[in-house]
C-alpha cells in the first residue's frame, strides 16, 4: 500500500514538473548556442578559419536561440492543452458510466466495447434493430437517471440487489422495515434453498447489530391456514430468529380504508437510501424495481408506520 502511495505521489510530481522541464531544456540548449558563440569568437579573434561561420555570427545565433525558445514554449503548451482535453473528455466518461451502472463500477471498457460493436454494425439490414436496441437501453436508463426508479427487474437480479445491500456494512446503522404480502412460492410449508439463502441473510443483518423488522399482510384465512409454514414460524415466538409482526387485511380495511392500495405488493427498504419495491403481478417474470427517489423512501417508511399502528408481534392472539 505504502508502495502504491509513493508511485502515485512520484507520477503526480512529474506530471507537474513536466513542462518546466520542457522549457528548462530550452532555455538551456539556447544558453549553450549562445556561450559557444562567444568562445568561437574568443578563440577567433583576429583572423582565424571560424571567424564569420555560423557560429560565430551573433545575429543567427540569436535567432536559433529564440527559435528554441519558441518551440520548447510551444511544446509545453501544446503538452498541457493535450492533457486538459483528455481528462475532460474521460471525466464525461466517467460520468455516463455512473448513470449506464447504477452500482458505479462501470468501466471505460465497457463504454467503449458498447460503442464499437453499434458503430461496427454496418449492415443496412439490422438498422432498425441496432436503433430498437439503442432505445430501449435509453429508455430504461432514463428513470433510473432522472427519477432515481430503476425499470422493472427479474427474480434472480432483484433478489440478488436485496441480499447485496444486506450484506452491506454501511447499511447496519440504517431503518430497516419489510412488507411481505406473500408471493405462492412463499407459502409452502418448506422454504426452497433459495429462500433459506435469502432468509440467512436477513438473519446474518440482524445479529451484526442492523435495526430490521418485517411486517406480514395476510387475510385472516391465509394466515389460519398458513400460519405453520418455515417463513412465518421464522418470525414468531418469544426469540425469533427476525423480529416480525402481523397484519390482518380485513381489520386494516375496516379501520383505515385505502391503505392496502397504498402500500401494494409490499416492499424492503434501507432507511432512505435505497428500496425495492415489489410488484403486483408480472406476466413476464418481473419481481419488483429499485428506488432511490429519497422522497419516496420516505413515504414507504410513512406507510410502514401507518400499518405498524394495525399489527401486533407475532407472538400475540390474531383471532
Amino acid at each position: 500500500m505504502m508502495r502504491q502511495w509513493w508511485s502515485r505521489y512520484i507520477n503526480r510530481i512529474r506530471r507537474i514538473l513536466r513542462p518546466w522541464i520542457e522549457l528548462v531544456s530550452s532555455v538551456v540548449a539556447g544558453g549553450i548556442l549562445f556561450g559557444l558563440s562567444r568562445i568561437a569568437a574568443a578563440v577567433s579573434y583576429g583572423s582565424s578559419p571560424i571567424e564569420g561561420r555560423l557560429i560565430g555570427n551573433q545575429h543567427a545565433v540569436n535567432a536559433i536561440i529564440a527559435v528554441l525558445l519558441g518551440v520548447g514554449a510551444l511544446l509545453s503548451l501544446s503538452r498541457r492543452a493535450w492533457e486538459q482535453h483528455t481528462k475532460g473528455e474521460f471525466r464525461k466518461v466517467k460520468q455516463l458510466a455512473k448513470v449506464v451502472d447504477f452500482s458505479r463500477r462501470a468501466h471505460y471498457r465497457d463504454l467503449k466495447e458498447f460503442n464499437d460493436l453499434y458503430q461496427a454494425i454496418v449492415d443496412p439490414h439490422y438498422e432498425a434493430v441496432r436503433s430498437g436496441v439503442l432505445l430501449d437501453a435509453t429508455n430504461r436508463l432514463r428513470p433510473m437517471a432522472l427519477s432515481g426508479e430503476s425499470g422493472p427487474l427479474r427474480t434472480n437480479v432483484y433478489v440478488g440487489l436485496e441480499r447485496a445491500e444486506l450484506e452491506r456494512p454501511a447499511n447496519i446503522g440504517l431503518r430497516v422495515r419489510a412488507l411481505a404480502t406473500l408471493f405462492p412460492g412463499d407459502l409452502d410449508p418448506t422454504a426452497s434453498i433459495e429462500e433459506r439463502e435469502f432468509v440467512a441473510v436477513n438473519v446474518s443483518f440482524v445479529r451484526k447489530g442492523g435495526d430490521f423488522e418485517r411486517t406480514f399482510l395476510l387475510s385472516q384465512e391465509v394466515y389460519e391456514m398458513e400460519k405453520d409454514v418455515e417463513i412465518l414460524r421464522i418470525h414468531s415466538g418469544q426469540n425469533p430468529l427476525l423480529p416480525g409482526r402481523i397484519a390482518i387485511r380485513e381489520k386494516v380495511a375496516e379501520r383505515q380504508p385505502g391503505l392496502l392500495e397504498s402500500l401494494g405488493a409490499g416492499f424492503l427498504l434501507f432507511g432512505t437510501e435505497v428500496g425495492f419495491i415489489d410488484a403486483t403481478d408480472s406476466p413476464t417474470g418481473e419481481r419488483g424495481h429499485m428506488v432511490t427517489n429519497q422522497r419516496l423512501l420516505e413515504t414507504y417508511q410513512e406507510l410502514y408506520d401507518e400499518l405498524s399502528v394495525h399489527t401486533i408481534h407475532m407472538t400475540g392472539d390474531m383471532t
